[in-house]
């Protein structure tokens, strides 16, 4: 069975409800979130922190989802727009906008949400693979869906979605290198 602690919308940071037994089921803990009007989960396992949405810098010559880099404690860190990797129209920033600090190996950066909507505790039964070949280049990130009834979420897979930058870093580094040549 599917275990879920609903988030208020409005501000993301209350929860509603009794918790109940939720941290002692089975699974691996998710964080739901909304990306236009699209339901997506990432593990909680990278997620250091979500923080409110603050004034992004502009990178010139970043990648087109990097929507420019913060300090955040003294840690300057890319933050990422998933709106244009998706290919969602731009949106604007409301109350219930949210960034997402996630830590990796290859170190810090942040995700833009629209929306925390929820923690999910999900089985590994209840996380279905998806076949990539049918889906454009940038919904390559997922790394499964989850179903619940009629509403399937897609899963965020944290290093896939390092991939693709790191696929166009070195389109950038083979390009400056041909161009020295």
């Amino acid at each position: 069975m599917l275990g879920s602690l609903p988030i208020n919308e409005t501000d993301g940071s209350n929860l509603i409800g009794d918790t109940g037994d939720f941290e002692t089921q089975e699974g691996t803990q998710y964080i739901g979130f909304r990306i236009h009007s699209e339901p997506f989960l990432l593990s909680v396992t990278p997620v250091q922190e979500i923080i409110m949405m603050t004034n992004v810098t502009f990178v010139p010559g970043s990648h087109t989802s990097v929507e420019g880099i913060i300090s955040l404690r003294g840690e300057i860190m890319p933050i990422l727009n998933l709106r244009r990797l998706l290919g969602f129209p731009k949106g604007g920033v409301t109350q219930s906008t949210r960034i997402m600090i996630v830590h990796t190996e290859v170190g810090g950066f942040g995700i833009i949400v629209d929306a925390i909507t929820e923690f999910v505790r999900l089985k590994e039964s209840e996380i279905e693979s998806i076949a990539q070949n049918f889906f454009s280049h940038e919904y390559k990130i997922l790394g499964g869906v989850a179903k619940e009834g009629d509403i399937v979420r897609g899963i965020l897979d944290v290093r896939k979605l390092l991939a693709v930058f790191a696929d166009s870093l070195e389109i950038t580094s083979e390009e400056d290198e041909s161009e020295g040549d």
